[in-house]
């Protein structure tokens, strides 16, 4: 999180851009691992729990909302619904990658 504030703080990226909307993906790759962090924590306190997807991805989009209301403060930035899309993208798929390695490894723990 201090990493995606950091960055969305700039005024400008050093980010290249190959194609429109680009920065789409660098979204999705922020918010990914955050997905996942957040995924975990919650899995430590929560063990078992079915919901842990949806919440993980839910508190990760809620802070990418955070981050575009931030940046819309920030000179030569502003706020995006794309941009909150492929953040909650990230965040889902972060926090899936997740269920399915905690899943896929206790079965593979089990049969050694």
């Amino acid at each position: 999180m201090g990493v995606i504030f950091i960055l969305s703080s700039q005024s400008q990226l050093p980010v290249p851009y190959y194609f429109p909307e680009s920065d789409k993906v660098f979204h999705l790759l922020l918010y990914s691992p955050l997905g996942f962090i957040i995924a975990y924590a919650l899995s430590r306190s929560t063990p078992g729990a079915k919901h842990l997807i949806f919440l993980a991805a839910f508190l990760a989009f809620l802070y990418g909302l955070t981050d575009e209301i931030h940046q819309h403060f920030v000179p030569g930035r502003n706020a995006s619904a794309l941009d909150l899309m492929a953040d909650g993208m990230g965040a889902m798929i972060g926090s899936s990658v997740f269920a399915w390695t905690r899943r896929n490894g206790s079965k593979g723990a089990r049969s050694k």
